[in-house]
Order: structure tokens, then sequence, then C-alpha cells
């Protein structure tokens, strides 16, 4: 690390030793080793054309850095993250933002979050399923460490459209996002979205493709929608005339439940299974009936 540190010191690195060097940072942080420096050289990195060099820059500080680093490390590069943002280079905007949301400062936060929340939540057909789905991931821990960043309008109007996709990654990262701006706001703004997630209850086979475990469709998705559900009260359900739908998709949950040898696929099913006797136990009507 010494010998790293005086290298860094010395100054005056081609952008091959620059790299070289940061991704020993990167192996001495994994170890478990302090890195309290060479921080500004990697960040450097993302200001580089080529794609291994602006990488290997995205990629340190998403490991190296967390939401309580200087802000001010960022200073010099925040421009080009925002041109990356929007270059439309999947690859780089991909990199640009799975790294802001590992990193999930406040500052960037206020920061970034306009272009975030336009990444994830505008219907924009350049924009594909696969960067809205790492957006909507960068934008709940945005959320989470600054909530002013939220904005009822653009929030209500993404998900209105957004829960409308049969990506079922996306629609998993949509619906995680969902869960914590409910759990900051409250559910009344979003009671509209109860309809779109019954119904990809209802058809959770017609769109799985390849989101099957162990011949289960995407339970994880599945578990999110229950989770969802268990935030509103049961006054919304009767409002939206969606009880019996309900009933029917927690019965058929019941009934395709079975035991077999494979655990992976017992776990799965019965995750699924815990997540509907919660909504169950959240409000007596559904279990009443």
């Amino acid at each position: 690390m010494a010998k790293i540190r005086q290298k860094f010191l010395k100054g005056g690195l081609s952008i091959y030793d620059r790299k070289k060097y940061v991704w020993k940072l990167i192996y001495a942080h994994i170890l478990g080793y302090d890195v309290d420096f060479g921080h500004d050289i990697a960040i450097s990195l993302i200001n580089c054309p080529k794609f291994f060099d602006k990488s290997t820059g995205y990629i340190s500080i998403g490991i190296m850095l967390n939401e309580k680093s200087d802000f001010t490390l960022f200073v010099n590069c925040i421009d080009t993250i925002k041109s990356d943002l929007n270059c439309g280079n999947e690859v780089f905007e991909s990199l640009a933002i799975a790294t802001l949301g590992n990193i999930g400062s406040a500052n960037c936060a206020k920061e970034l979050a306009p272009v975030i929340v336009q990444k994830a939540l505008t219907d924009d057909k350049k924009t594909t399923p696969y960067i809205k789905k790492k957006a909507c991931a960068c934008l709940m821990s945005f959320l989470r460490r600054q909530p002013s960043i939220y904005h009822e309008e653009a929030f209500k109007a993404g998900f209105s459209t957004i829960l409308r996709s049969t990506n079922f990654g996306l629609l998993l990262s949509a619906c995680s996002l969902l869960y914590v701006t409910i759990q900051l706001v409250g559910p009344e703004a979003y009671s509209p979205a109860l309809q779109q997630l019954v119904f990809v209850l209802e058809n959770i086979k017609e769109h799985a493709n390849n989101y099957y475990y162990y011949m289960t469709p995407c339970p994880w998705l599945q578990v999110k929608i229950l989770q969802i559900m268990q935030l509103f009260p049961p006054s919304t359900f009767h409002k939206l005339n969606l009880l019996h739908k309900m009933e029917n998709v927690v019965k058929k949950i019941f009934s395709d439940v079975t035991i077999t040898k494979n655990v992976n696929k017992n776990n799965a099913d019965h995750s699924i299974l815990f997540e509907s006797i919660n909504l169950v136990l959240s409000f007596g009507e559904l279990g009443s009936t």
C-alpha cells in the first residue's frame, strides 16, 4: 500500500498506470484495507472517452465510496456524469446509474435526481427497459437518503405508465421503488396502482417468459406486490372493487402450493404463500369471506 501511495503522490502517471493502480486499490479495499487515498485519480478516469478507462473509474468509486464520502471529489466530473446519463450509449448510462445508486449520497441525489427521475419514470421510447430498471433502483437509493427529491406529479404519472410494462425485470424494480415511495409518503396517492398490480398477479404466467424460478413465475415480483398491498387499508380495496379479485388470487396461491422434493421450489412457493397470509391478516375482510 505504501508503494502505491507513493506512486499516486508522485503524479505524472499515464492513463494505463492510473488504471492499473486503481485496480490495485479496488483489490485492497475488497480485502478490507482502509483505502483513504487515490479517490481523486479514480474519479478522474470517468472523464476518459474509452470504455475500459471510464468503466474503471465508475466501478472503483462505486465500490470504494459511499454516501458519507466528500462530495467535492465529484465536482470535477459531475458534468461528465450528466453527459454520460444522456449520451445514448446504454453501457455508459448503466455504469453511471449503477454507480450513483451504489453511492447514494444526499448531495448526489440533489444534483442528479431530475435526470434519474426522467430516466426511470418518463415514457421515453429512447430509454430502454434495461436503463429504466437501473434508474428505478438508483432512484430508490436516492429517495431513501434524500426524501426531498420526491415530486408527486412526476411519480404518479410515471408509475401509471411503468406498471403496465410486461418486462418483469423492470416491473420488479418499479415495484421496489413504489414500495419505498409509499412507505415515505403514504398510500393515498397511489391507490390507482392497485388495479394494475392485481392485474399482474392475475396474469403472472402469461408474461413470465424467462422469469421462472424452479417453475414458479417470478416469485420475487409476486412477493413484492403482496408486500405493497399490505400498505393499503382494506377500504381502498372496497372502493376500487378489487376485493373479489384479490380473493381469487389468494385462493389460487393457496391451491397452487405443493410440497416437492426440490427445496428451492418449496422456498419460492412458500415465500409467496407467507406474504399472502400476511395480506389476509392485514385486514380481516379478505380472510372472512
